[in-house]
């Protein structure tokens, strides 16, 4: 009786204690689900839904860009140096600038690698842009040298968001196919105009497609 009376009364005292862990405790940390069943991450709170409402326009606004003028380069059939490196100068222009407006609205090891990146696009987008009767040497030597700073400073700051709440898989991608057109811009230099413009096209294509996901992302995780 006397066992029966303490197993009683430690039951009540459990069932009374605020601290006591529930059966289904150790999911407190998993990730809420959608409607879909699929998991996401949500920000941290809303000073992050803030950032995220601010930064994914421009995210987008670079990749409708890029996308448009990839679009353009793949269809144009005849196109010459001169509006392959115009088109090039208008994305690296544009991009650049966003770049520049994106660092200043973050925080964090991210802010100086996206202010570098948007700096390294704008000039290398003004030089194109002014360049006098490029030929195709200057083509693939701006366009390859923008790339590989531009990838190299697009993955480093992807790896820098690391452990947030923002996914670094898409600008990782990004910046490794920058760097991959860089590099093959200048290792293959036998390539002829159609081959460099197709290589551009289809990077600024596939680079767009990459940015407005990753900006849709951004929208989805700002509204919660």
């Amino acid at each position: 009786m006397l066992l029966a009376g303490n197993f009683g009364k430690s039951r009540s005292t459990d069932e009374s204690d605020p601290y006591r862990l529930s059966p289904r405790s150790d999911t407190c940390c998993d990730h809420p689900m959608r409607p879909d069943g699929t998991s996401r991450t949500e920000p941290t709170g809303p000073g992050e839904s803030h950032v995220l409402r601010r930064r994914w326009p421009l995210v987008v606004g670079r990749g409708v860009v890029a996308l448009a003028l990839g679009l353009i380069a793949l269809a144009w059939a005849g196109i010459d140096e001169a509006s392959l490196l115009l088109g090039f100068g208008v994305f690296a222009v544009v991009a650049g600038v966003l770049l520049l407006v994106d660092a200043v609205r973050i925080a964090g090891q991210q802010r100086p690698l996206l202010a570098a990146e948007g700096v390294v696009g704008a000039v290398a987008g003004l030089v194109a842009l002014v360049w006098p009767s490029p030929t195709l040497s200057v083509v693939v030597v701006l366009v390859g040298v923008w790339a590989l700073a531009s990838g190299v400073l697009e993955t480093a700051a992807a790896l820098a968001q690391r452990g947030q709440s923002v996914g670094t898989y898409v600008p990782v991608l990004a910046g490794v196919a920058s760097v991959g057109l860089g590099a093959l811009l200048f290792v293959r230099r036998d390539l002829d105009l159609p081959a460099v413009a197709v290589l551009i096209g289809a990077f600024l294509a596939v680079s767009g497609g990459l940015l407005i996901s990753s900006g849709l992302k951004l929208r989805a995780m700002s509204e919660g």
